[in-house]
This record gives C-alpha cells, sequence and structure tokens, in this order.
C-alpha cells in the first residue's frame, strides 16, 4: 500500500494585516502594469495567465512590502477570472484574505463575475456553475450571507443556457438554502452580542444552542449553549448528552430522549437530532443494555443506519465531476481504470455543487492476481482497499506519509463486486463494505473536497458512484 508521497507544507500562523490605502495602491497597480504592458493588452488568455501566476508566487513572497504584496493578489485573482483559470483566482482571493484584513467571500464574487463573462464551451460554463454553488454554500457557513445570494444568483444566471434540470434543482435548493440561513441567522443575530454582556441570558443561548448543535451539527457548541437555555427540556437533555454517562442503560436513555425531540423536529434539524440518538444508540449496543428496551433499541438502531445510507445520497457520475489520468476510461457512469503506465492509476471527483461528507461506490476488480482497488476519501491518509492477493476489504489510515499503520480488515462477501461506503460521522469516518459498517476510523475531515479512485496492479471498474451532501 505505499503507493503515495505526500508533501507537507508548514503553515505558520500570522495576524493578518491592515488594507493599505488606496492611494499607495493605485501608485503599485501603475507602476505592476506599465511593467507588464504587453500582457495587460494581450487578448491572448494564455498571457494573463501566465501573468497572474507569476503575480501570485510574487506576493507569496513579498512579505516586505506589504502594498505590493496586496496588488500583487489581487491582480493575480482579476487576470486569472480574464483567463478563465477560477480556481487560480479562488487561490488568489483566499490567500489574500489570510494575509489582509478583507473579506473573502467578496473577492471571490468578483472573480466568478469576472470568469462569467468570458466565453466558454458548456462543460467548463457547468463546471462555473458548480463552483458557483461551493462558493455559496461556503459564505452561507461563514454567515456571509449577501455574498452567498450573489454565487446563487450568479450561479442561476449561468445555468440557464445549460437547460439541466437537476442542475438548475441545485441552484433552486442552495437559494432556499441560503434564504433559510438569513432567517435563522436573523433569529441569532443578537444573541452573539447579548451574551457578551449578559453571559447567562437562557433565552440567547438557546437560539445559539438551536443553531449550532441541531442546525450545523456542530455538537461541542451546541450543546455548551442548549446547557444554560430557557427550555427546560433541551437544557436538560444537553446536560445529559455532556455528562458523557457510560451505563448501556444510561446512554439508551439518553438515545430515545434524542429520538422523541426529533419527532417534534423537521427537516435538516431532525435529521441531525435522529443522528445524535443513532450516536447514542450505537454506544449503548457495545454494552449490556437491559432485554426489555434491546428489542426497541435494536429496531431503531436498523432505521437510522438505514437513513444513513439512504438520506441525501445524490448521483456522483456526473463527467465533469472527474479529473482522469491517461490510463482511464469513462462510459454511461462506470468508469475503468487500467493502470499501464505506472504502479497506480487514478480518478480523482472534485467539482461536486454541494459540500459532500460521503461516497458510496460499486467496486469490480479485474482479474489480475494481485489487483487493488482504493476509495481515498482523503487521497493519500486515509482510504478503503481491496485486495485480491490477501484476500481482504480494508480501511487504512496514516499519520505519517507512507506508513500505514492502522488498518480495519474484512473479507469481503462476493471479491467479483464490492460496495464501498464512507460517510463522516463526528469525528469519524465509519466505514461500510456491502451495506455493513466493518468499522470507524478517526478523522478531523468535516467534507470529502478530493476523493480518488485508484487501481494497483490490474484493471479496476468503478460504478453506482454515489456522494453524500453534507446537511446545510
Amino acid at each position: 500500500m505505499a503507493c503515495w508521497t505526500v508533501a507537507t507544507i508548514p503553515v505558520v500562523a500570522q495576524e493578518r494585516l491592515p488594507v493599505p490605502a488606496p492611494a499607495a495602491q493605485r501608485q503599485a497597480e501603475r507602476s505592476l502594469r506599465d511593467a507588464n504592458k504587453a500582457a495587460y493588452a494581450s487578448k491572448w488568455s494564455s498571457e494573463k495567465l501566465a501573468l497572474a501566476k507569476t503575480l501570485l508566487e510574487r506576493a507569496r513572497k513579498r512579505q516586505d512590502d506589504e502594498v505590493g504584496q496586496f496588488v500583487a493578489y489581487q491582480e493575480a485573482r482579476q487576470l486569472a477570472a480574464q483567463a478563465s483559470n477560477v480556481d487560480l483566482a479562488l487561490e488568489a482571493a483566499r490567500e489574500c484574505a489570510a494575509r489582509f484584513q478583507v473579506a473573502m467571500y467578496p473577492l471571490a464574487i468578483e472573480a466568478l463575475t469576472i470568469a462569467g463573462k468570458v466565453p466558454r464551451g458548456l462543460s467548463e460554463l457547468r463546471i462555473l456553475v458548480h463552483t458557483c454553488l461551493r462558493t455559496a454554500q461556503e459564505a452561507a457557513d461563514a454567515e456571509d450571507t449577501d455574498s452567498a445570494g450573489k454565487a446563487v444568483a450568479l450561479a442561476s444566471n449561468l445555468a440557464r443556457p445549460l437547460k439541466d434540470a437537476t442542475l438548475l434543482a441545485a441552484v433552486a435548493t442552495r437559494n432556499n438554502q441560503v434564504n433559510e440561513t438569513k432567517a435563522w441567522l436573523a433569529r441569532v443575530a443578537n444573541a452573539r452580542p447579548k451574551l457578551q454582556v449578559t453571559p447567562d441570558d437562557a433565552i440567547s443561548h438557546r437560539l445559539l444552542g438551536q443553531y449550532e448543535a441541531l442546525r450545523h451539527a456542530n455538537w461541542e457548541v451546541g450543546l455548551e449553549h442548549l446547557a444554560s437555555a430557557d427550555d427546560a427540556d433541551l437544557k436538560a437533555l444537553a446536560l445529559r448528552d455532556r455528562s458523557a454517562p457510560v451505563a448501556a442503560d444510561d446512554q439508551t436513555a439518553l438515545a430515545d430522549s434524542w429520538w422523541d425531540l426529533a419527532e417534534h423536529l423537521d427537516g435538516v434539524m431532525r435529521q441531525n437530532a435522529r443522528q445524535r440518538a443513532l450516536t447514542w444508540y450505537e454506544k449503548a449496543a457495545k454494552g449490556d443494555v437491559p432485554l426489555l428496551g434491546k428489542a426497541r433499541m435494536s429496531e431503531r438502531l436498523a432505521a437510522l443506519r438505514v437513513e444513513r445510507l439512504t438520506c441525501d445520497w445524490l448521483p456522483g457520475d456526473d463527467h465533469s465531476f472527474f479529473d482522469a489520468d491517461q490510463d482511464s476510461s469513462f462510459s454511461e457512469g462506470c468508469i475503468t481504470i487500467r493502470p499501464t503506465a505506472g504502479f497506480m492509476s487514478s480518478v480523482r471527483l472534485t467539482r461536486f455543487p454541494y459540500d459532500v461528507d460521503g461516497v458510496s461506490v460499486r467496486v469490480r476488480p479485474g482479474q489480475g492476481p494481485k489487483v487493488q482497488a482504493y476509495l481515498a476519501y482523503e487521497p493519500q491518509k486515509e482510504c478503503v482497499l481491496y485486495d485480491r492477493d490477501q484476500g481482504l476489504v480494508a480501511a487504512a489510515w496514516q499519520s505519517k506519509p507512507l506508513d500505514w499503520e492502522h488498518r480495519i480488515w474484512n473479507p469481503p462477501n462476493n471479491a467479483a463486486e464490492i460496495w464501498m461506503t464512507v460517510i463522516l460521522v463526528a469525528s469519524e469516518a465509519v466505514i461500510y463494505i456491502d451495506g455493513v459498517e466493518i468499522g470507524r476510523v478517526p478523522t478531523k475531515l468535516r467534507n470529502l473536497e478530493s476523493i480518488s479512485l485508484d487501481a494497483c496492479l490490474g484493471a479496476v471498474q468503478f460504478d453506482q458512484i454515489k456522494v453524500h451532501r453534507k446537511p446545510w
């Protein structure tokens, strides 16, 4: 399994700098444009892109020239957008916002708007729509609903020429989600500042607790607020949860309470409450549960596990999601990887129009005696694999490059057809083989940003690909 190498880049925390004065920016911008007149005047996107890359590298190195660094980031962002390289434009925006006291998402919206005016093919337009929708969700998660709304509006305008019903539905769904977030933020707008003045304000604690725990499944923060809420039932439930009961009957009773609460909720809040119940039922199932409650718990466990594997799963076999190498082919939702040029060949799934926290795929390995098939949900660090030579399916993860010191393994039911599923739950990746949980892997992931399908030492087919849309 030592097929990958990992380059680690140290991240140094630093305070964000104030934005340079407008006059200083204009002077630095004039000097920069005068020095690169040909590239700025060129009609060729390749020249603009080359300059954008140069300026981004310059910005990263100019730690002693804050004005020049800020302007280089801004010009790199705009030039990359004009050259249709949205990823580079957003990278420049993100780095600029990390270095200076400027909001990230207005910079991103400006770059996306510039890119949207550049003529492009339908497949590239589809990718740009996906990027707008992802940016909308990121902005809403960061509570910048103004930028989120602009990103959705831009996605809507760009998606119309595609006449893709699925994509238009995704735009409409994201618009509803942004509006719902706006409504929630209006409810909690005064809660945080009020708690700074009045730390014991129970209404503010309840609003923030519902927002964090039940809406965003941010349980650590949410339960802390709910434990001080003005709702007696929610407060008691949060206090019991935070006490982390260890007896199986207490864990079962706590899970029952989350289940009962969910019956009075709807939408994502209902789903999150039920999944919290599942967390405690699964802990209780490992202990000595009284016979009277065992049948009910088993029934609810089965229902909640099915929900985890069936709710919010969407097709992930859109061709535009894939970055394939020369050893792979795509046909009618099936990816075939034939590693000929090297030890391992890969196809990456990226650019989803929504945040993803799970992936499921059917794997059909070829007949090579040593063929290996990988579903890498965090490429180069965490994966599920099938190894024909050893006759096992395993979840594997590492804390050091090339050192796969952890494994959970299980024999496949049928080596010719294996269903691999991963879904993130709290701080764990839950691994399923053929619909049955085989183990859990500790992880820091909150989303699956880039999923990799890999083949080693023989051909492998991947199909029936689905991704799990993370609850809003």
